[in-house]
C-alpha cells in the first residue's frame, strides 16, 4: 500500500465506506481479473480522501459489466451508489497496459 499526504484517522463513515469500497475492488479484481499484482494507493487530502485500487489483470469491457448486472451481480453499482451517499464518486477505469483502476473520492466531512 502506498499512501500520501496527511496520514490520519477518518470518521468512522469514511473509514467505513472506504474500507467496504476498496475490499470489493480486491476482491473482484481477485475473482474475475486473474491479476498478477494489486495495488493499493491512499492519499489524504486536506478535504477528501482518494483510494486507487490498481489491479494488472485482464480488465473488463462495458459489455461484461452491463451483463453481470443483468445477471444479478451488483458489486460495482453498490459501490459507486455507496461512494455517491458519501458525497463522493467511484469510477472504473482501465489501465493503458491492461488491467482496471477502480478510483473511490470521499469528502472527509459530511455533504
Amino acid at each position: 500500500m502506498v499512501t500520501a499526504g496527511s496520514h490520519r484517522r477518518l470518521a468512522r463513515p469514511v473509514e467505513d465506506a472506504a474500507f467496504r469500497i476498496g475490499r470489493e475492488a480486491v476482491v473482484n479484481a481477485v475473482r474475475h481479473a486473474e491479476p498478477r499484482r494489486i495495488e493499493i494507493r491512499a492519499d489524504f487530502g486536506a478535504n477528501t480522501l482518494r483510494l486507487e485500487v490498481h489491479d494488472d489483470g485482464r480488465g473488463f469491457t462495458t459489455e461484461e459489466a452491463e451483463a453481470a448486472h443483468r445477471q444479478g451481480h451488483f458489486g460495482l453499482t453498490g459501490v459507486q451508489d455507496r461512494a455517491r451517499a458519501m458525497g463522493g464518486r467511484c469510477d472504473l477505469l482501465p489501465r493503458p497496459d491492461g488491467g482496471t483502476i477502480m478510483a473511490l473520492e470521499l469528502p472527509l466531512s459530511k455533504p
